[in-house]
């Protein structure tokens, strides 16, 4: 546990460091100042998770690249270092002054959680996607950076993640035997320090729309609490999907550039994590359009080359390792490369995809072919209890969003981020509907619950 709370603070200077000079870069003094510091480290995942990107195209993720990174922000830090250390301080005193002003009751879950996490992230994975393929994924990495046709070894090999890139880097097999696995975990507590204010609001009366909604995904979280031990992509996704949702409800009265920018910055991780979160970029463009709107051209250039460029790298390996753009999606068919991995297994993979979230371990041509009213029941039978109880919220929560915007006519700000989940929600369900793939979209349906109770 000792070595894990190490990389903890590495991990988080490292990280803050990218994203501190990344959102300076971008947005300059203005607007910077009084962000909580996880998304200054999330927004440094992004940047750190490109460049990991571009250099594993030439070198493997090893010492020689971390060593890269490692330079990168200790020069950052040399430069920066006041108003990295005042902005750190401001950022850390107000969660301690939080949490040293809360009752003795939430101290204690704070603590038991912080524990719980870092004994987790201490641990050996167990989760059978990470053992299927996210580790030897994430090995190849280590090893070749990256490896043309890879894909054909094993169809899973080439689901290509940018999550596995941050992985590789941060996993240490250039000083240990066996990586170090604590990534997960210290996404979850970035998440956790930011959740964490909405139960002190409600617990201080404060029954604001936004407390409200960071209590919810608090919740969330602790459902979601076990990827930390099964290490798996799919927790952080919708974490990271859930943190989108919280800065959009923070900011969205004043949506300055930094805002903007850090929209911009997450969505492009996201996509970058799992393709499957695009619609959440739909959130990023709303705000686009409100730059246009204020003629803001020149942020509005560089929030798009760094989101390009984030983007890009993914684009490329994608093409290397599958030779698709996106894969398993046969649709966008543009490449002839030697190694291509051939059509047939491209389909093959998608359909058990598709297949596997409707109804597992029934071949996938038969599951295709049943219509939604023979498949939809089987489905909604094999869940647990928790997941039918999400389900019928997420019927409850389309309803109480319909009634509201009968009764309450200027709700168009509710109906942006509904929008949003109904994209979401729509392209996960006609897709692979497992809702381990949606838990980030379904947090959302909690606010217009919210919003119609309040209003």
């Amino acid at each position: 546990m000792i070595l894990t709370i190490l990389c903890f603070i590495y991990t988080f200077w490292v990280t803050y460091s990218y994203g501190f000079y990344t959102a300076k870069l971008v947005c300059g003094k203005k607007g910077y100042i009084d962000f909580p510091p996880a998304y200054y480290c999330i927004a440094g995942f992004a940047i750190l998770s490109a460049i990991g990107q571009y250099i594993s195209l030439f070198l493997p993720l090893g010492f020689t690249a971390h060593t890269i990174i490692f330079l990168g922000a200790f020069i950052i830090i040399i430069f920066y270092y006041n108003d990295i250390y005042n902005d750190i301080y401001n950022g850390f005193l107000k969660l301690f002054e939080n949490i040293i002003n809360a009752p003795l009751s939430l101290k204690f879950i704070f603590i038991i959680l912080v524990l719980w996490i870092l004994l987790y992230a201490s641990r050996t994975p167990r989760g059978y996607d990470f053992y299927l393929y996210h580790t030897q994924a994430i090995r190849w990495i280590e090893e070749y950076g990256i490896v043309p046709g890879l894909g054909n070894v094993h169809g899973r090999l080439a689901f290509n993640s940018s999550w596995f890139i941050l992985q590789a880097l941060f996993g240490f097999t250039f000083i240990f035997k066996e990586p170090l696995h604590f990534l997960n975990g210290f996404f979850f507590f970035l998440s956790l320090t930011l959740f964490w204010q909405g139960i002190l609001d409600i617990y201080n009366k404060k029954m604001a729309i936004n407390s409200l909604v960071k209590l919810l995904f608090f919740f969330v979280l602790l459902y979601l609490i076990r990827g930390v031990i099964h290490n798996l992509v799919d927790p952080i996704l919708s974490l990271l999907i859930l943190v989108v949702i919280t800065l959009w409800f923070e900011r969205k009265k004043d949506l300055n550039d930094l805002t903007i920018f850090f929209l911009f910055l997450f969505c492009s991780l996201a996509f970058t994590i799992k393709v499957s979160s695009a619609p959440i970029f739909l959130l990023p463009f709303i705000c686009f359009i409100h730059m246009l709107r204020k003629m803001d051209y020149i942020n509005i250039y560089k929030t798009l080359l760094i989101s390009v460029l984030i983007i890009l790298p993914f684009l490329i390996r994608n093409i290397i390792i599958s030779g698709y753009l996106l894969y398993p999606f046969p649709y966008i068919n543009l490449f002839s490369f030697d190694w291509k991995i051939p059509l047939s297994a491209v389909i093959a993979e998608k359909e058990w995809i598709y297949s596997w979230a409707r109804i597992p371990l029934m071949h996938p041509h038969k599951v295709l072919s049943l219509s939604i009213n023979e498949w939809l029941p089987l489905w909604f039978i094999a869940r647990s209890f928790i997941d039918k109880l999400i389900v019928l919220v997420m019927i409850a929560s389309f309803i109480s969003f319909f009634v509201g915007i009968m009764r309450h006519k200027k709700t168009f700000q509710i109906f942006e981020l509904q929008g949003v989940l109904a994209v979401g929600i729509g392209f996960w369900f006609i897709t692979a509907p497992d809702l381990r793939f949606a838990y980030g979209f379904i947090g959302i349906l909690h606010y217009s619950v919210n919003t119609f109770i309040k209003s």
